[in-house]
């Protein structure tokens, strides 16, 4: 299912302090039903705020937050229960065993056919057989696979994640992406927080880049490093004569990083320079093998952004 044009959460100019500490700063975005919206940052960027303020744990000091068209802070119990998280820490007792956890929040979220709910839960983790032992035993990466399968019991139309991938080894990290994925073809929207580049790439449909709580950036994945700051270029000459003839047209025209070979340089070139930059190249075709754009990665350029703000 494609993502709808209703916006299940929307965040509108929205800023939170801490007394003195600023958390959030006039921060906008829009996540529609059926969709997966990525948030990263470093540390203290305000992803956690964020989080609190969606739940209506927190209300904005100015900005509106609206989850189902309403106020966050206003949401009626019926509503709150349409909402699953899964946040830093997972939140399972661990005195209680596997099945209780599981019982326990079933009940708390009023879901129907309690009993094969909690069935096909313990038989997706594999943890049939640890459904009689304290949850307090499980590994980490264990823990958090209870908690996001308890975060899922009712079915919620949102749910919001705070690092699901935290402590998982490479497989059961395939299987929530795979388990996200799917979730989000069923028209669910997910709020994802999460310092794994990788997944965020891999899952996300939109990605907001947070920094000091500002939003740098809201775009895709895909399009984002696209769009940022100066992309690098490999020119590749016919011969050394040649690249040295290049090199005099060049100087002072463009920015040139450096060279490889004798026949080969990298150049920086702004986005809004790249059409009369391919002109230059088309006028000089003759001197020239070989012309090559090198995207940056999605992981690069959240360093940049990072670095350049």
């Amino acid at each position: 299912m494609q993502a709808t044009s209703t916006p299940v959460i929307e965040f509108d100019n929205v800023s939170k302090s801490y007394r003195s500490k600023v958390a959030l700063t006039g921060v906008s975005f829009r996540v529609p039903g059926g969709s997966i919206f990525g948030c990263v940052g470093p540390n203290g960027a305000g992803k956690t705020t964020m989080v609190r303020l969606i739940l209506g744990l927190l209300s904005p000091d100015t900005g509106t937050v609206k989850v189902f068209g309403s106020n966050a802070v206003d949401l009626s119990v019926l509503d709150r229960r349409r909402i699953g998280c899964v946040l830093e820490s997972t939140g399972i007792y661990n005195n209680l065993t596997v099945r209780q956890n599981i019982e326990f929040f079933a009940r708390l979220y009023g879901t129907d056919g309690l009993s094969d709910k909690i069935s096909i839960g313990l038989s997706d983790l594999d943890m049939e057989e640890y459904e009689n032992q304290p949850a307090g035993r499980l590994s980490k990466g264990m823990k958090q696979q209870l908690a996001m399968r308890r975060a899922m019991l009712h079915h919620p139309e949102i749910l919001v994640l705070d690092e699901p991938a935290a402590g998982l080894d490479p497989i059961h990290q395939k299987e929530t992406r795979d388990l996200l994925d799917h979730y989000r073809q069923e028209g669910h929207a997910i709020f994802l927080c999460s310092h794994d580049m990788s997944q965020v790439e891999r899952l996300c449909d939109m990605v907001l880049f947070l920094k000091e709580g500002n939003c740098l950036a809201v775009a895709s994945a895909s399009d984002l490093p696209k769009r940022q700051g100066a992309d690098t270029w490999i020119v590749r000459a016919v011969s050394r004569e040649s690249m040295r003839t290049l090199l005099t047209k060049l100087d002072g025209r463009y920015r040139v990083n450096g060279s490889k070979d004798s026949n080969q340089i990298e150049l920086s070139i702004p986005a809004h320079e790249e059409a009369e930059f391919l002109g230059f190249l088309s006028s000089e075709a003759g001197l020239i093998r070989e012309v090559r754009r090198v995207v940056p990665t999605f992981e690069e350029t959240f360093f940049r952004l990072m670095e350049d703000r």
